[in-house]
């Protein structure tokens, strides 16, 4: 068996099972493993709440970082 890890289209690969449900668990997640750790550690080293325009800056920097 031969494992490929590249394709040039997306229709290529192999469906998976629950592929859609895997795909919004993981994004959830992620989304959850990154806002809860931002919210305390920007508890312990600003006080107060988190600020909503920064947590903006970081959705938008982490998301840059994806493509």
């Amino acid at each position: 068996m031969r494992v490929r890890f590249r394709y040039g289209h997306a229709d290529e690969m192999e469906q998976v099972a629950h592929e859609t449900f895997y795909g919004y668990a993981t994004h959830y997640i992620i989304v959850v493993g990154l806002a809860v750790p931002y919210v305390l550690v920007w508890d312990l080293l600003v006080g107060g709440p988190a600020s909503p325009g920064w947590a903006l800056v970081l959705a938008w920097v982490l998301r840059l970082g994806s493509h």
